[in-house]
């Protein structure tokens, strides 16, 4: 497990490469990321850094709708989790500055990781039928549904 592990120091050719690896870290331990902030040069306003975390990391904006008012309701998982990476630009590298491997809540088992948000990518193919299926006039959950059917189960839909 250690070489799927973050550690300070470690060094990415892009933030693509950091999320890449960030995101398959979290696949194996069992949470989702989500990219949380980004830092930029006060000089060219280029991005010099950047912040990936747990989903879960944070609370509700206080600003937000209530849950009573809201068209679509939305309920708040967030647990303020504290679990982050921060990786910095040095040069023509990305390095690994932070890490915070802490989580306040139950981690998923890998049985039911296809359904975090982070870990969740569709083939081509699945993305064009299932654009097809909407195009028809049908929901998007249930072209999920005909696809899992045709698959074998949704977690069979999606590309590890």
């Amino acid at each position: 497990m250690n070489e799927f592990r973050p550690y300070v120091g470690m060094e990415f050719e892009s933030q693509d490469n950091a999320y890449a690896f960030y995101n398959r870290y979290a696949a194996k331990l069992g949470f989702s990321v989500r990219k949380h902030s980004t830092s930029l040069s006060r000089k060219d306003k280029t991005v010099i850094g950047r912040t990936y975390c747990c989903s879960l990391e944070g609370k509700r904006d206080p600003r937000a709708k209530p849950f009573e008012e809201q068209k679509k309701k939305q309920v708040d998982t967030r647990t303020g989790c504290k679990a982050h990476t921060i990786i910095r630009k040095k040069t023509d590298k990305w390095v690994v500055t932070v890490v915070v491997e802490e989580h306040n809540h139950i981690l998923v088992s890998p049985k039911k990781m296809h359904k975090l948000r982070s870990q969740r990518h569709i083939s081509e193919g699945h993305e064009k039928i299932i654009d097809n299926i909407r195009l028809a006039g049908i929901k998007t959950n249930l072209a999920m549904n005909f696809l899992g059917l045709e698959s074998g189960g949704v977690q069979n839909i999606v590309q590890t």
